[in-house]
């Protein structure tokens, strides 16, 4: 077991950041409001949505350490907290969606230096799959609230091709010795803890939830005309495609994708434009968040070195 020493540090300004960070831009925002961008906004909406955005980066942080120590991999809630926004950070200054998980990678390694490579690649790969997994079953699970209202009708040929490409894809990977191997090894790792996987399902689940509502209280406080069952439905549809290894300043086929789900559930397309780019910006809070958080802690010259080190590594992958 890989157990680093906790930092109380990094625990105690996770928790002032939940409110103290909102009431900031929201503080910014009062001062500024002879902008006639701001003339629109319904600042007590936009504070909730702040708040509960926060609390979306402290059950992400719970998510990552939970599946961290299903690998024996042990780090403390503030240092889960850190590593996630500063690799959102590295998200946003990395021109593709991977920079995200080879900078979780590398800032887990200096936290826990006698961690294997394949103990937390395996680890970090579990973490992807189950939020994309989580997203797809919230999906899912709106589809009922939403008979009737999806303007593009189905057709049987593309998505039954669709499902054949994505059952192939994950065959080919397993007939790969080193991915099957790998797999194997993973799943005899969860043995005798597969209940708390399906808890840790629910928690992932749990995060979308709260993120898609932040979302709907951003979309609320510019008066947008959107329901919380469309803005889950987008919001989580769309994660799906963040497996799309291609981003430009954070900006991917996730945006894209959002806005065309609320187009296909009747929206207009200036409104889902707004309301699809929004979650955009809730990653962009806590991008900011992380780079403060970088540059107090190592400096320019370590985000810069950081970021060589990533472009070196993505091509690897």
């Amino acid at each position: 077991m890989v157990r680093p020493k906790g930092r109380a540090r990094d625990w105690i300004v996770g928790l002032l950041r939940l409110v103290g960070i909102p009431l900031a831009l929201i503080w910014a925002m009062r001062t500024a409001r002879g902008l006639p961008l701001l003339d629109h906004v319904a600042l007590g909406w936009l504070l909730v949505a702040l708040i509960i955005n926060q609390a979306a980066l402290f059950v992400f942080a719970a998510r990552l350490r939970w599946v961290l120590s299903l690998s024996n991999l042990y780090v403390g809630w503030g240092a889960a907290l850190r590593i996630h926004l500063q690799s959102m950070f590295y998200f946003f200054v990395v021109p593709m969606t991977v920079g995200l998980e080879i900078a979780r990678f590398v800032k887990i390694r200096t936290v826990a230096p006698a961690a294997s490579f394949p103990q937390l690649a395996g680890a970090l790969l579990a973490d992807r799959l189950l939020g994309a997994a989580s997203a797809g079953a919230i999906a899912c699970c709106c589809l009922p609230f939403l008979a009737g209202r999806i303007s593009v009708e189905p057709r049987p040929l593309p998505i039954a091709a669709g499902f054949a490409a994505m059952i192939a894809g994950a065959a080919a990977l397993l007939l790969w010795p080193r991915v099957r191997i790998q797999a194997i090894k993973a799943w005899q790792t969860t043995r005798g803890r597969r209940f708390w996987m399906l808890l840790l399902f629910g928690l992932s689940m749990g995060m979308h939830l709260l993120f898609a509502a932040a979302i709907a209280a951003a979309a609320w406080s510019l008066a947008l005309p959107v329901s919380f069952i469309d803005i889950l439905f987008a919001v989580a549809g769309s994660l799906l495609l963040v497996a799309i290894p291609v981003s430009l300043a954070g900006l991917g086929p996730a945006e894209a994708g959002a806005a065309a789900v609320l187009i296909a559930l009747g929206h207009a397309p200036s409104v889902a434009l707004v309301a699809g780019a929004l979650p955009y910006f809730a990653r962009l809070i806590a991008a900011f968040e992380g780079g403060l958080w970088e540059v107090l802690e190592g400096g320019i010259a370590t985000v810069g070195a950081t970021r060589r080190l990533l472009l070196s590594q993505a091509p690897a992958r």
